[in-house]
């Protein structure tokens, strides 16, 4: 199929996403690093740096036994989040960058406490993962009429389109036991209910000066659902002038899976050594969702008005595994296909800082840095086979975290606003090979980078103080 599509990139820029994984460059936002996402108002601001420190009802996330040293955690409302995110990519087209943004609001947190057999638990619901991205472009008709670059009688058409959805919901139970004034235990469980899906649709027509109708057309999608639990265990210490933290978080214990896969591909060119026809439409596959171990140990050191916070984790990494396992495909049409849906992760270590000044009785202010590399290299392939069918890995950012805003007393309550500021780059390599590459002027290298402002407003409220219960507080630190 010879057509002139040099005036088409963006024909090119959306056709990337056809050849990087299913869900386009947005997939690098469903597969995020272990560290993308931070909960509780204060946790938040402070990019997660509060292992040994955190003082809210976060803990039961960061730091379970915490609760047990923390004075009236109260209740705790992870107010709106509204996030703002731009993506930039330079020399998919040799020379050009091209941009996509977007403005949206997120669910966050919501965490309590009761009393139980003389034993206080904690509740939490938390918005751990949401992603919900689509994408179509329909080039209309393209023919000479106005267009230098298309021959006279020659005449093409391109259609995309693109989704991605991942939505990822976090039921936990929280206990903690004080040892004594300086030293507690605690641990979470978080019943995981994981969804996610996604898809590409593309479809090239190129009508040729001999009335010869060419098409190439693919579709992919897939769904993947999991429930499972997450089990934190940790301890925490105060001492005279600082305070430690470790919380251990145990690989995740997958309990129900469920995966579907459907993918069509056609060539009809009329050249039979060239067409090919391969479908398939699968069910109920067998697949694996995984999280590994990962410690995190944090520090928090009071100095005057001042408290500096510091953290450091790991996490373990996994071997190749089949996030969804595939027959083999096409048989059905007699093109058969090998396809592969994979992940490995390798061992991450992680580090930040956070700090918070106490400006008046009622006013504090926090600023805060934090890495989160990822756990998946550029070079993995996610979905594809030796032969290139699929591509190098969309998913392998390292992000850097910048965190900053305020916690003003107000009555009863504790309003929190603040921003977070994550910024990426990343380099990456096409290797899908496709029979309509050949009119797509690309580059083999190109770069890809995220911006994102996260912006919060969240309260901290303790309904004993607001209705009058008394009761026996716990030692402040």
């Amino acid at each position: 199929m010879k057509i002139q599509l040099k005036t088409l990139k963006i024909i090119a820029f959306l056709t990337l996403g056809m050849s990087i994984y299913p869900g386009s460059y947005f997939t690098c936002s469903a597969q995020r690093g272990y560290e993308y996402e931070n909960f509780g108002n204060r946790s938040v601001l402070l990019n997660g740096n509060v292992t040994g420190s955190v003082n809210d009802l976060g803990a039961v996330y960061y730091n379970p036994a915490r609760l047990a040293l923390i004075d009236n955690p109260g209740f705790l409302v992870q107010g709106k989040f509204y996030e703002w995110n731009r993506i930039t990519i330079d020399d998919v087209i040799p020379d050009e960058r091209f941009r996509s943004s977007n403005f949206t609001g997120l669910p966050g947190m919501l965490a309590g406490s009761f009393d139980l057999f003389g034993t206080t638990f904690y509740y939490s619901s938390i918005s751990r993962n949401r992603l919900n991205i689509s994408l179509g472009y329909n080039s209309g008709l393209i023919d000479s009429e106005g267009n230098e670059d298309i021959s006279p009688g020659n005449a093409a058409n391109l259609k995309l389109n693109l989704s991605n959805s991942l939505k990822e919901d976090w039921f936990g139970l929280t206990w903690a036991y004080k040892v004594n004034d300086h030293f507690a235990l605690g641990a979470s469980m978080f019943a995981s209910i994981y969804r996610y899906s996604g898809g590409d649709t593309s479809r090239l027509v190129v009508d040729e000066e001999s009335d010869q109708v060419n098409i190439y057309e693919s579709n992919l999608n897939f769904s993947q659902s999991s429930y499972g639990l997450y089990l934190k265990v940790a301890a925490a210490w105060i001492f005279d002038n600082w305070e430690l933290g470790i919380n251990i978080d145990l690989p995740y214990l997958e309990i129900i899976k469920d995966s579907d896969f459907s993918y069509d591909e056609i060539l009809a060119t009329g050249d039979p050594t060239r067409d090919f026809f391969i479908f398939e439409d699968l069910d109920g596959l067998d697949s694996q969702h995984k999280t590994p171990l990962g410690i995190n140990v944090g520090a928090g050191i009071p100095i005057n008005n001042y408290k500096l916070h510091l953290n450091a984790s790991w996490y373990a990494p996994t071997a190749t595994y089949d996030r969804i396992t595939l027959p083999e495909l096409g048989g059905q049409t007699g093109e058969e296909e090998s396809l592969l849906f994979q992940e490995n992760r390798r061992s991450i270590f992680n580090f930040g800082a956070g700090g918070e000044v106490e400006l008046g009785p009622k006013f504090t202010t926090y600023l805060s840095f934090s890495t989160d590399f990822s756990p998946l290299k550029e070079a993995d392939e996610v979905l594809g086979t030796s032969e290139g069918i699929g591509t190098s890995n969309l998913l392998a950012f390292d992000n850097y975290h910048f965190g900053g805003g305020f916690n003003w007393k107000f009555g009863k309550a504790d309003v929190v606003f603040g921003a977070i500021y994550t910024t990426g780059k990343q380099e990456f390599t096409t290797v899908r090979d496709r029979p309509i590459d050949d009119n797509l002027p690309t580059s083999d290298i190109f770069k890809i980078g995220i911006s994102r402002w996260r912006f919060l407003i969240g309260l901290n409220l303790s309904l004993r103080q607001m209705f009058g219960v008394k009761e026996e507080k716990n030692e402040q630190q």
